[in-house]
């Protein structure tokens, strides 16, 4: 299952990408309805990153997420 899905991951990545610009734009309408979905969204961006083997990049999201948040990793 696990090899299934890390082939998949980089099929994953182009509609993850779409979600994370349809949310943002979402939520600069209306923050206290979509902000956490796009949040949640690039976090699931860094995964597939993460797991696509673009490690730099999903570290780079998760650190701007844990700014916006406050602190913490951005992870989970």
């Amino acid at each position: 299952m696990r090899v299934r899905i890390a082939r998949e991951l980089p099929e994953a990545l182009p509609a993850v990408e779409e979600s994370v610009v349809l949310y943002r734009r979402l939520a600069g309408t209306l923050p206290a309805v979509f902000a956490r979905d796009w949040f949640s969204t690039r976090r699931t961006h860094a995964d597939v990153l993460d797991g696509s083997g673009r490690h730099e990049e999903a570290a780079e999201i998760r650190r701007r997420l844990a700014e916006r948040s406050g602190g913490g990793t951005g992870a989970g």
